[in-house]
């Protein structure tokens, strides 16, 4: 299997005031195109940050890593933004829809943004691949918590990235609510999207091909 993301020696260091937080530590593995995998670890374990550093939100203080065999650790804002609308869909606990913009045109917003051609036939497509077809029209005050999150993943597959990042996205969700996210993953996965989920529920992670555990910023496998 081709590899999709290689980290080699991460660390992440901040500066809080007087005091120096080593979020991240020495954290080295390589992840293949249609893996699902899940990193989990307790609050405050890194488990964030190093999600972001694999987006290309965030940068190293040391260390390399691979997208797609590009080296991103030195790359400028310009090309992180680049690779980030090339490579990678993201999805968090918080939905982060629009209020006064319908379901399908939240689902679009990605497009206007990398200045691409709307497609309207793309959004309904992915509408009706999460189960809302019959409400691409609604505002999000009219959906459900669950639904919310569906339009979230919906709209993080409208630009094709073959990698899908999902920071706690069943946080704000209900047992059976949660359940339904993780099947969509599933799904999403078997036609060969890669989807890394960071999460801290173990109930989730059942049908993952790999488990990542991370505890004070650093790999316990």
């Amino acid at each position: 299997m081709s590899k999709i993301i290689e980290l080699k020696n991460i660390s992440k260091i901040y500066n809080r005031g007087s005091e120096t937080v080593h979020a991240v530590k020495d954290i080295t593995f390589t992840l293949n195109k249609g893996d699902y995998v899940s990193v989990m670890g307790p609050s405050g374990s890194g488990k964030t940050t190093l999600l972001n550093i694999m987006g290309c939100l965030d940068k190293p203080s040391n260390g390399s890593i691979f997208i797609n065999d590009t080296e991103t650790s030195d790359l400028q804002e310009r090309d992180l933004v680049n690779i980030r609308k090339e490579n990678i869909g993201f999805v968090f606990q918080q939905f982060f829809l629009i209020p006064t913009l319908t379901v399908k045109q939240n689902v679009q917003l990605p497009v206007l943004f990398a200045k691409k051609k709307i497609d309207d036939k793309k959004a309904r497509e992915l509408l009706e691949l999460v189960g809302l077809g019959k409400r691409m029209e609604h505002l999000p005050s009219q959906l459900s918590g669950g639904e919310m999150q569906r339009v979230a993943i919906a709209r993080s597959l409208i630009n094709d990235p073959p990698i899908l990042l999902a920071d706690e996205p069943t946080g704000n969700l209900d047992t059976k609510n949660a359940n339904n996210i993780m099947s969509l993953f599933e799904r999403l996965n078997s036609k060969g999207l890669t989807v890394i989920i960071v999460t801290h529920n173990p109930e989730l992670v059942k049908h993952c091909t790999k488990v990542v555990h991370i505890e004070d910023g650093q790999i316990k496998n």
